[in-house]
């Protein structure tokens, strides 16, 4: 069975601190299995829990002038807007008696694992719960029968494009159960048939249903979110780097690793994301 220390890369824990090699691995786990992390913004942290995020908004559109007429100047709107970070943290134990017995192969890889795992839907859900809580500015309703259709993701596509903030939307994240509504849908299906690219593809933007690419992501609650990508709207704020910390509890006979990542999401540019919903009755 790998000790930590062999699981982060060095070769002996003698009088090499390991520690920052194991928070590598943590690092590089989030990094490639996060779904979420492709669609944000990443705002990375030195020094400090707190970001200062500067964001600008549409000047609208010029004037006509006629001759003799001073041209009015236009000030772009600049704001700012402070991201402190929270902490998220997981741990395990492993005991003297397990390391003996180890049932079931390599203990401590398999709980490094799985604490990587919790880091991981802690971050998503976090996610999750932003775009829950920071979208609206722009909605669509799906009818009472609660199915999403094609022609749901073309009514939030217009009305987004028909606001003032000129949002050009391309991506949609919906969930899996959403995903089996649109599969079923006949209009779905004629356009998918006249594709040649996939119109849906889990976890990866590619294809697209009226020019919108469509992801299913498990975490999305409701019906989805409508984003355009080019206006940065998501943001996560990281702070580097992961903290990995190992020690042994000699009264109880175990070693504990504890995991924590300092990090925050944020939605900048709200009228960039559109939300589908339940029409109410």
């Amino acid at each position: 069975m790998k000790t930590i220390a062999e699981l982060a890369g060095a070769s002996s824990s003698g009088n090499i601190r390991w520690e920052p090699l194991l928070l590598k691995v943590v690092e590089g786990y989030l990094e490639s299995n996060s779904i979420f992390r492709q669609f944000c913004k990443i705002f990375p942290l030195e020094n400090t829990y707190t970001a200062n995020i500067p964001r600008s908004f549409s000047t609208g559109e010029a004037v006509e002038i006629v001759e003799g007429m001073e041209i009015p100047a236009v000030r772009q709107v600049l704001s700012t807007v402070d991201v402190k970070v929270t902490a998220n943290g997981t741990a395990f134990e492993i005991s003297d008696e397990a390391k003996r017995l180890n049932f079931y192969g390599d203990l401590v890889a398999s709980e490094l694992e799985e604490a990587m795992k919790r880091m991981l839907r802690k971050e998503n859900q976090d996610i999750v719960n932003t775009l829950a809580g920071a979208s609206g500015t722009v909605t669509a309703d799906v009818e009472e029968d609660g199915l999403l259709q094609f022609s749901d993701i073309v009514d939030l596509r217009v009305k987004m494009e028909g606001n003032p903030y000129w949002a050009q939307p391309n991506l949609m994240l919906i969930s899996p159960e959403r995903y089996a509504d649109l599969v079923k849908d006949d209009m779905f299906v004629d356009f998918s048939q006249s594709n040649t690219l996939s119109p849906l593809r889990e976890g990866t933007v590619g294809g697209n249903i009226a020019g919108i690419n469509v992801v299913p992501i498990p975490e999305i609650q409701g019906f989805g979110y409508m984003m355009d990508m080019s206006q940065n709207p998501l943001w996560l704020v990281v702070l580097q780097d992961v903290v990995a910390e190992a020690f042994r509890l000699h009264d109880n006979r175990t070693e504990k690793v504890q995991i924590t990542s300092y990090q925050k999401p944020a939605v900048l540019k709200p009228h960039a994301i559109g939300k589908l919903d339940m029409k109410e009755e």
